[in-house]
């Protein structure tokens, strides 16, 4: 029998749409043709350290930033998921502080196989900068659109008479103008403790191509950076159409960027 078939309404809509701080890691599983979700995040995250180009860990003003996540998804086709995920930040960094519309994602996610618990899916994505906002302090967005392909692997299963699964993304973003191509890697499980609570640990890794020996340090998504996240989160699932996500990540290694950690909540609304 497959597997896949009875991963239950919680790990679909996980699997579907992975969300984390600003970055959308989409998991191999697509939605079903009429299907539609909306995911609704809110996150902060603090950091008053940083890793220089080098690696370094530095001190730096306290930089804190609030955000608004909205993330949907909707099934063209049962093998077709088309989605957008958009951002809404506000941050602040000593006296100056920055509001307005974050980068903006839209992508399609296309499985090619699915078989025995086994999921695999190609998805092209681009990423538009913030129309406004751009030049205040702190910067919200790059300057330059991203065009991005990934591809996903998942796997469902059930051990101990609950569903669980696993699931691999990986992707290269070409990035226009002057920054440095990126390679995104993401690994996450969903381990289920009881019928309705899943635990959810996952890793992000984003790593530029080309590491600039002077890179210009922003706060933003325009820069070169590497970065390793960790991310550790709870999903309730009140009921077949919506669910509840609250977790913590953090920063643990990177390059041109800060060394903070934040805490995130996300509503689950599936149609």
């Amino acid at each position: 029998m497959n597997r896949l078939r009875h991963l239950p309404v919680t790990a679909l809509l996980i699997l579907s749409g992975i969300l984390a701080s600003s970055l959308a890691y989409g998991g191999a599983w697509t939605q079903k043709r009429g299907n539609s979700q909306l995911i609704l995040t809110g996150l902060y995250y603090g950091a008053d350290q940083m890793w220089d180009a080098s690696g370094r860990e530095r001190d730096q003003t306290k930089y804190s930033k609030y955000e608004l996540n909205p993330y949907y998804e909707y099934g063209l086709r049962d093998w077709v998921t088309l989605g957008a995920n958009l951002s809404f930040p506000f941050a602040a960094q000593g006296e100056q502080s920055n509001a307005g519309i974050g980068d903006s994602e839209f992508f399609a996610r296309f499985r090619l196989l699915a078989r025995n618990g086994f999921v695999f899916s190609l998805q092209p994505l681009v990423k538009l900068p913030s129309p406004w906002s751009l030049r205040d302090a702190p910067v919200l967005s790059g300057d330059d659109y991203d065009v991005e392909m990934g591809a996903s692997a998942g796997y469902g299963f059930t051990l101990f008479k609950l569903n669980h699964f696993v699931n691999l993304d990986a992707g290269y973003r070409y990035r226009f103008g002057t920054p440095q191509d990126q390679i995104k890697l993401a690994a996450t499980a969903g381990f289920s403790v009881t019928p309705k609570w899943m635990i959810l640990p996952q890793l992000f890794i984003a790593k530029s191509a080309k590491m600039p020996a002077s890179s210009a340090f922003t706060q933003s998504s325009g820069d070169d950076y590497d970065l390793t996240k960790l991310q550790l989160s709870a999903v309730y699932r009140l009921n077949s159409r919506l669910s509840l996500q609250a977790g913590a990540f953090a920063h643990i290694d990177g390059k041109n960027t800060g060394g903070g950690n934040g805490a995130m909540i996300s509503i689950w609304r599936n149609f």
